[in-house]
Protein backbone atom coordinates (compact mmCIF):
# COMPACT_ATOMS: atom_id res chain seq x y z
CA UNK A 1 0.00 0.00 0.00
CA UNK A 2 1.37 3.41 -0.95
CA UNK A 3 1.56 6.34 1.42
CA UNK A 4 -0.84 9.24 0.85
CA UNK A 5 0.66 12.30 -0.84
CA UNK A 6 1.61 15.19 1.40
CA UNK A 7 1.52 18.81 0.33
CA UNK A 8 3.89 20.45 2.81
CA UNK A 9 2.91 24.04 2.11
CA UNK A 10 -0.87 24.23 1.76
CA UNK A 11 -1.98 21.54 4.19
CA UNK A 12 0.80 21.90 6.78
CA UNK A 13 2.02 18.29 6.65
CA UNK A 14 -1.46 16.82 6.69
CA UNK A 15 -1.83 13.78 4.40
CA UNK A 16 -4.05 14.48 1.40
CA UNK A 17 -7.22 12.50 2.02
CA UNK A 18 -10.76 13.27 0.90
CA UNK A 19 -11.57 14.60 4.39
CA UNK A 20 -8.50 16.86 4.61
CA UNK A 21 -9.14 18.28 1.14
CA UNK A 22 -12.79 18.98 2.04
CA UNK A 23 -11.74 20.68 5.30
CA UNK A 24 -9.25 22.82 3.38
CA UNK A 25 -11.93 23.84 0.87
CA UNK A 26 -14.34 24.79 3.65
CA UNK A 27 -11.68 26.81 5.46
CA UNK A 28 -11.10 28.87 2.30
CA UNK A 29 -14.80 29.69 1.92
CA UNK A 30 -15.29 33.18 0.54
CA UNK A 31 -19.07 33.34 0.55
CA UNK A 32 -18.97 35.16 3.89
CA UNK A 33 -17.50 38.35 2.39
CA UNK A 34 -18.55 38.16 -1.28
CA UNK A 35 -20.65 41.12 -2.50
CA UNK A 36 -21.67 39.88 -5.98
CA UNK A 37 -21.96 36.33 -7.25
CA UNK A 38 -22.16 34.96 -10.78
CA UNK A 39 -25.40 33.27 -11.83
CA UNK A 40 -25.51 31.18 -15.00
CA UNK A 41 -28.59 31.45 -17.20
CA UNK A 42 -28.99 27.82 -18.34
CA UNK A 43 -31.19 28.84 -21.29
CA UNK A 44 -28.58 31.22 -22.71
CA UNK A 45 -25.51 29.11 -21.91
CA UNK A 46 -24.13 27.25 -24.96
CA UNK A 47 -21.80 25.05 -22.88
CA UNK A 48 -18.67 26.46 -24.51
CA UNK A 49 -16.99 26.34 -21.06
CA UNK A 50 -15.05 29.55 -21.60
CA UNK A 51 -15.95 30.48 -18.02
CA UNK A 52 -14.20 27.32 -16.78
CA UNK A 53 -11.02 28.30 -18.62
CA UNK A 54 -10.99 31.89 -17.36
CA UNK A 55 -12.01 31.39 -13.71
CA UNK A 56 -8.91 32.46 -11.75
CA UNK A 57 -9.77 30.26 -8.78
CA UNK A 58 -10.94 27.21 -10.71
CA UNK A 59 -14.31 27.07 -8.96
CA UNK A 60 -16.35 26.50 -12.12
CA UNK A 61 -16.41 22.88 -13.28
CA UNK A 62 -17.64 21.16 -16.42
CA UNK A 63 -20.62 18.84 -16.07
CA UNK A 64 -22.96 17.15 -18.53
CA UNK A 65 -25.59 19.79 -17.75
CA UNK A 66 -23.18 22.70 -18.26
CA UNK A 67 -20.86 24.71 -16.01
CA UNK A 68 -21.45 24.58 -12.26
CA UNK A 69 -20.08 27.14 -9.79
CA UNK A 70 -18.87 26.18 -6.31
CA UNK A 71 -20.29 29.12 -4.38
CA UNK A 72 -18.38 28.19 -1.22
CA UNK A 73 -15.14 29.12 -2.97
CA UNK A 74 -16.25 31.72 -5.54
CA UNK A 75 -15.03 35.20 -4.58
CA UNK A 76 -17.31 36.99 -7.03
CA UNK A 77 -14.60 38.64 -9.10
CA UNK A 78 -16.75 38.64 -12.26
CA UNK A 79 -14.09 37.38 -14.66
CA UNK A 80 -16.39 34.56 -15.81
CA UNK A 81 -19.23 37.01 -16.55
CA UNK A 82 -16.87 39.35 -18.38
CA UNK A 83 -15.42 36.57 -20.56
CA UNK A 84 -18.71 34.82 -21.37
CA UNK A 85 -19.20 35.26 -25.11
CA UNK A 86 -22.97 34.82 -24.91
CA UNK A 87 -23.69 36.93 -21.79
CA UNK A 88 -25.04 33.86 -20.04
CA UNK A 89 -23.48 34.81 -16.70
CA UNK A 90 -24.88 37.72 -14.71
CA UNK A 91 -23.43 39.18 -11.54
CA UNK A 92 -26.13 39.44 -8.88
CA UNK A 93 -25.93 41.10 -5.50
CA UNK A 94 -25.28 38.60 -2.72
CA UNK A 95 -28.18 38.29 -0.28
CA UNK A 96 -27.22 37.11 3.17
Amino acid sequence: MSKPKVDWISLKRIPLTEQSIERMKNSRATWAWRVFRPVIDKDTCTRCFTCVDYCPDGVIVKTDKGPVIDYNLCKGCGVCANECLFNAINMEREIK
